[in-house]
């Protein structure tokens, strides 16, 4: 049986009153109803900017209600407003929601965060509290640490590394920091002894039959081997040495994830822009380097950083491109024999139901960047669909099954 072991979910699916039909989008919230799920007292704008103008998102976690959230902790980076506590979505209530930060002296800031303001390299934290780190610009870094991985009775949030951080943004930490969603609490997660990758655009991994957490950098294409944060004892390890190029494209988009076949686990990779390049690895023997070239057949695959994502009901893989204000989704079908070397089919999926629109800040954030949608797209295991979550709404997706 082929199975997606890079996400956690449950294949049961819970009731609800009002869910999109199959084939259908339902949108869920109104434009700015994410101010909710920002500091008490803060601008529409300041809040979006923060949230959905910060260079990347949050994740959904299965753990913290009865249907999961989706959570954005420590977003801001840059010159950017910064938050310390989690903004969530929570899809058992259908309503955002702000948990602010209980580490003492910590206050979210509408002005940038200094580098002065921190102990400085390697872990970028606040000098105001001890082991709080300074707000990134999120790229893909943010993951989850679930319960029986000691993350709380509602899992923590991990950021796996950090890129952007301080008023510059040319400072990176690859250090990993935890938010405890119970205590609301910033602690540090990774040794003094071993640091992951700090840089911009890099995308995060998590394999639950290993408990490692992959980081994917955007110069993958020359790179020798992976790191990874190993969830035994939190401690970054890299894997063997490859020979040869991991990719034909050196920099650019990245998007990653694991899909199993046969017994065999393989991490794929998929870059850009321009001509689309599709590589996976072995993960029982990365020293034995990337298969590229990957053929994907069907429809044209619109690439960028937006993420992968496995629906275990369908055993298949969907994404939604950033810009598009189209209903269409993008499903990616594994191959069924080789799993390394086999192709992949490319479908567009039209949905009827509400519009869907653009994911980009809402008008008046902060400059106006127009930043990828990262990981807002996302499968929520109780309700058997996707959803949608951004700045101008969000939407439950259900596609047909293939």
């Amino acid at each position: 049986m082929a199975t997606a072991v890079s996400n956690f979910f449950s294949l049961s699916v819970t009731a609800a009153a009002s869910l999109p039909a199959s084939g259908s989008a339902m949108r869920m919230t109104d434009a700015g109803d994410f101010l909710d799920g920002g500091p008490a007292g803060w601008s529409l704008g300041n809040v979006g900017y923060a949230l959905w103008g910060a260079f990347g998102s949050g994740c959904f976690n299965p753990y913290y209600s009865a249907n999961g959230a989706y959570i954005m902790v420590g977003s801001g980076g840059h010159s950017h407003p910064s938050v310390f506590g989690a903004s969530v979505f929570d899809f058992t209530t259908m309503e955002w929601d702000y948990l602010p930060c209980a580490n003492a002296g910590i206050s979210d800031s509408t002005g940038s965060i200094q580098e002065s303001d921190s102990n400085g390299s390697p872990w970028w934290e606040m000098n105001a509290s001890a082991e709080v780190p300074l707000p990134p610009h999120p790229y893909k870094n943010l993951m989850v640490r679930s319960p029986a991985q000691g993350g709380g009775t509602k899992g923590s949030m991990i950021y796996v590394g950090r890129g952007s951080v301080g008023n510059s943004g040319v400072y990176s930490s690859g250090a990993a920091h935890q938010f405890d969603l119970t205590s609301r609490s910033w602690s540090r997660l990774s040794t003094a002894t071993s640091f992951g990758i700090g840089e911009p655009e890099v995308a995060v991994t998590f394999d639950a039959i290993t408990n490692r957490y992959y980081q994917i950098p955007e110069t993958l294409g020359v790179a020798s081997n992976l790191k990874y944060l190993d969830g035994a004892d939190w401690t970054f390890k890299s894997t063997a040495n490859w020979s040869g190029y991991a990719s034909n494209v050196n920099t650019g988009t990245n998007c990653a994830w694991i899909h199993e076949l046969g017994g065999t686990r393989a991490l794929f990779s998929l870059r850009g822009p321009g001509p689309h390049y599709l590589s996976s690895l072995n993960l029982a023997s990365p020293g034995s380097g990337w298969n590229n070239n990957i053929a994907l057949s069907g429809e044209t695959l619109i690439v960028d950083r937006s993420d992968v994502v496995f629906h275990p009901l369908h055993n298949c893989y969907y994404r939604r491109y950033t810009l598009t204000d189209t209903p269409m989704l993008q499903r990616l079908i594994p191959p069924t024999g080789n799993i390394l070397t086999g192709a992949w089919t490319v479908e567009n999926v039209t949905l009827g139901g509400d519009a869907i629109p653009v994911y980009k800040p809402v008008s008046g954030i902060g400059s106006g960047e127009v930043t990828s949608a990262y990981k807002n797209l996302m499968y929520v295991p109780a309700l058997g669909m996707l959803a949608w979550v951004t700045g101008n709404g969000v939407f439950l997706l259900n596609p047909p099954a293939p």
